[in-house]
């Protein structure tokens, strides 16, 4: 069991918030603010980027980053080092 998405999952069903959606003809969606840092509570901050979600699973899934993820994440696919890590 990956207790990272685990707990993640519980972080965003905590901060999300239900919200009527101008951009998408008035659906009410899940909304979330995610930065750097993770997720925060929807329109926290106006640097942060707001997406939305039918479900708080789909919010969930499109927010997590795995730390495999983020290790091995290639920033310079042509370069002789393949991630900024390398260098």
């Amino acid at each position: 069991m990956n207790f990272a998405l685990l707990n993640h999952r519980t972080e965003v069903a905590k901060l999300a918030e239900i919200v009527t959606n101008r951009n998408t003809y008035g659906i009410t969606m899940y909304a979330l603010d995610v930065n750097t840092w993770g997720v925060d509570k929807p329109f926290s901050d106006p640097e942060n980027s707001t997406i939305y979600r039918r479900t708080l699973l789909e919010l969930s899934n499109d927010t997590f980053v795995s730390e495999d993820e983020e290790m091995n994440y290639t920033h310079y696919p042509n370069a002789q080092h393949g991630s900024i890590w390398d260098y």
